[in-house]
Parts: structure tokens; C-alpha cells; sequence
């Protein structure tokens, strides 16, 4: 069976329902196209698919619209019998192309989970459960505490106000997640003992403020993907990871570094995509990661995917590593960097700060009992005309001397950190304020 619900308790109510009574669970996120979820059910060929939104072009075969939505209670006293091991299957995330389809069991999804001493921890569910990251923090809630589910379609301030009035103690989200939540106000409130990041690079510089912010906590940094499953986390507040995790990585996982990209190995299950005969994994069983790392000292660091590089003056330019030096910065809050063409390749830049006017303020039966329901600064690298509008931007020139790679640049940017980024990244000999 497939399952697309939009409600994050209708989504949960189901994986508990379903597991152990389907042979094969395909979760799809609400918030991906119809036509993506077409393609991904043509892919999966399941016999129903359970909805709470009638899709706009319909669907061949059975169509379940679950319409009511449900009130938490207490889960049955006598779970269900499991009939049969259920496969629980996810899209990967398309970065390389159109999504496919991945197989894990729920040992496999589970091999990672902690079973924590002392009071039960309360998780916040900020990922989609639909999505990888999202079912490894829902089954971290249902096995070692209980689960907080806020709802969907409030804001995040509302979000943290429901997290911290139901005594949310862990919480799991992206390194840009994290900054927002820093970024809005109620959040220092939180009783949190677990602090988890993953899906991005994290640095220095977020762990250090969610160390400082939360000093009750900890603070864990978590590597996975769709294909590998869950592979290591990093617990003692540094970016990347040891190198002797090359050579003895923890948990039965085996790594290794071949032509600067990071290669897993975590499981003996099916290495191939669903329903196809392209596979993932080498003959060893290791996964191409497609994530560029470099070994700095003792420490194995993240430059970024190995996909998302940018050819500038044919060298290759990673936007994390951009990213990051910007977020260095006491001025910058946020940050996007991305590629933009241009015909004579030049970069722009329009920042908002902080301040002034540029601010911007086995089996899961049973365990339904444990699900709760409840009620900015940036910077972006841009296609951007450098000679005109009030944002003001950067642009190359000769000096008088005829030397080439001068920029000149509004001086609200400050010229240290920007002559820092632009010498790295594209080798800028100067920059004039």
C-alpha cells in the first residue's frame, strides 16, 4: 500500500497501523507534485493508495481519502497480530536525477535507535515522517519516549510555543532549521537534553550556538542518506568527523574515501533501486554518497555534493563552502548560495543583516498512545545587475594598473570577510570599498 496523507497524525496513525500487516509500505510526502507521485506509484505498483487530498488528475487503481481527522487516545490494549515482515519503501530525494524507490526494513531503520536511561524523552517531529529523516526522529520517539506532532500548517514561532508548553526535551532538525529556531523568539525556553542535527553540513559555527544556547544538552550530529540508511553521528561538537572513523567508524559501519567522495557501507540487505536493476551500492556493498569530503588533520570534513559544484574560471566552487564563511560573519544570520549564468560570469551579491531595516523579525502497534498533537535575517548570492538597484552588488573591472579581478562592492558589506570569500573562491586579488 501506498500512503500520502498530508495530516502528520493521520501520517503517523497509518505507520503504526500498517506495519506488520502490508508487505510492502511506500510513504510519499504531501508535498511533492502529483505528477512526481504518479511516477513514483507507477515505479512501486503497490494495490491502494491512502490519501487525505483527491489528486487533481486521479490515479489508476484504488483510491482510500481518509477525510476524518483523528483525535489522539490510548492504543489498544492487545496490538494486532503481524502477518507478514513489512518492507518500508522511500523516494530518495531526485538531487541526481528522477526520484527512485529504496527498500529498508525496520530493523534496518531502526539500527541506530537509542533506548535512553532515566525519564523518557519527548521528541519534536519537525520532518515530514514521509520523508527518511522524518521516520528515523518518529520511530526514535515511539521506541525510546513518546512523540510531540506539531501541526502542520502553523508558523515555527507557533510551532516552538507548542514544543516548549508540552516539555519537548529532543529535537532533530537541519543546520538551517536550527538557525531559524535560534532566530525566533520563545526558543531559549525550551527544556531540551537532546539537541540532533542532519541532512546539511554542519559547522563550527551552529554547533557552537546550539552548545552555548542549550548547555543542558546534547548536541549530536547525525550522516545518513535514503540508500545507506543511517550510517554515524558525531557527538563531540566539531564539524565532519575523526578520520579513525576511516578505519573503525562505529556501529559495524564501514567507510571509505575514494576520489575525494565518501563511500558507506551499513547493511547486507537489496542494493539495487525497487523494481529496477540499477544498483546503488559496488560489489563490497558500498554506497556512493556523492558528498566531496577532504581530510583536514585528524578531522574527515564536508565540502558538499559532489553535484551541486559550480564551474567558476574552471575551477570548481562548492556554494557550502561559500556558505559557510559567510556564516563566520556576526552580521549574517542566514544564508543561500546557488549558481546564476550569466553571459560574462560575473557574482553579485544582495545582503540583509542584522539590525536596521534590513532585519527581518519489530512491530509499532501500540504505539499511537505516545503521539501528542498541537496547534529573518539572510544572504543570497544572485543573477543581479551590479550597476544598478538599491541592494547594490559586485563588479569586475580593471584598475588603472590594467591589473584584472578588482571588485568594487557596496561598503555595508564590509570588506574583510567578502575579500576573504572572493580570494578563496575565485582568486580576487583586491577589493575596493
Amino acid at each position: 500500500m501506498a500512503v500520502r496523507l498530508a495530516d502528520p497524525l493521520k501520517l503517523a496513525l497509518a505507520v503504526i497501523a500498517l506495519d506488520g500487516q502490508v508487505e510492502r509500505l511506500l510513504l510519499l510526502s504531501s508535498d511533492m507534485s502529483d505528477a512526481e507521485a504518479r511516477d513514483l506509484l507507477a515505479q512501486f505498483g503497490g494495490d491502494a493508495l491512502l490519501t487525505d487530498t483527491l489528486s487533481e488528475s486521479g490515479r489508476d487503481g484504488p483510491e482510500i481519502i481518509w477525510r476524518k481527522t483523528p483525535k489522539p487516545g490510548k492504543g489498544a490494549d492487545t496490538p494486532p497480530t503481524s502477518r507478514v515482515t513489512t518492507e518500508w519503501i522511500f523516494a530518495t530525494s531526485g538531487t541526481t536525477g528522477t526520484p527512485k524507490l529504496v527498500a529498508h526494513s525496520l530493523a534496518s531503520l531502526t539500527r541506530t535507535t537509542k533506548l535512553f536511561t532515566g525519564a523518557p524523552r519527548r521528541w519534536g517531529q519537525m520532518y515530514n515522517i514521509a520523508r527518511f529523516a522524518g521516520i528515523q526522529v518518529f520511530l526514535q520517539g515511539l521506541t525510546g519516549g513518546s512523540l510531540l506532532l506539531p501541526t502542520a500548517d502553523t508558523g515555527l514561532p507557533e510551532q516552538l510555543v507548542f514544543l516548549a508548553a508540552k516539555g519537548c526535551t529532543a529535537l532533530s532538525a537541519t543546520p538551517t532549521l536550527w538557525r531559524k529556531i535560534l532566530m525566533t523568539p520563545g526558543h531559549e525556553v525550551l527544556p531540551l537534553e537532546q539537541v540532533t542535527l542532519g541532512g546539511e553540513i554542519a559547522d563550527g559555527a551552529i554547533l557552537s550556538a546550539l552548545t552555548r544556547t542549550y548547555p543542558a544538552a546534547r548536541v549530536v550530529h547525525i550522516y545518513a542518506s535514503t540508500e545507506a540508511g543511517a550510517a554515524f553521528s558525531v557527538r563531540d561538537g566539531r564539524p565532519g568527523f575523526p578520520v579513525s572513523y576511516l578505519h573503525d567508524a562505529p556501529g559495524g559501519v564501514r567507510l571509505k574515501v575514494v576520489d575525494g567522495r565518501l563511500f558507506v557501507r551499513t547493511r547486507s540487505t537489496r542494493a539495487t533501486y525497487l523494481n529496477r536493476q540499477e544498483a546503488f551500492a559496488d560489489a563490497e556493498g558500498f554506497v556512493d554518497t556523492g558528498d566531496r569530503v577532504e581530510i583536514d588533520g585528524d578531522r574527515c570534513l564536508f565540502l558538499g555534493r559532489e553535484n551541486g559544484a559550480i564551474n567558476v574560471g574552471g575551477n570548481k566552487v562548492y556554494p557550502e563552502e561559500v556558505e559557510h564563511v559567510l556564516l563566520a560573519h556576526p552580521a549574517v544570520d542566514l544564508r543561500a548560495g546557488f549558481g546564476a549564468q550569466k553571459p560574462d560570469h560575473r557574482p553579485a551579491c544582495r545582503r540583509r543583516g542584522r539590525g536596521g531595516a534590513g532585519r527581518r523579525s519489530g512491530r509499532l502497534a501500540g504505539g499511537a498512545q505516545n503521539l501528542v498533537r498541537g496547534p529573518s535575517a539572510a544572504l543570497e548570492t544572485a543573477s543581479h545587475d551590479p550597476c544598478g538597484g538599491a541592494t547594490g552588488g559586485f563588479s569586475r573591472r580593471q584598475d588603472r594598473s590594467g591589473a584584472d579581478l578588482i571588485y568594487s562592492a557596496i561598503s555595508e558589506c564590509g570588506d574583510r570577510y567578502l575579500l576573504t570569500i572572493w580570494s578563496s573562491c575565485k582568486g580576487v586579488k583586491g577589493l575596493e570599498i
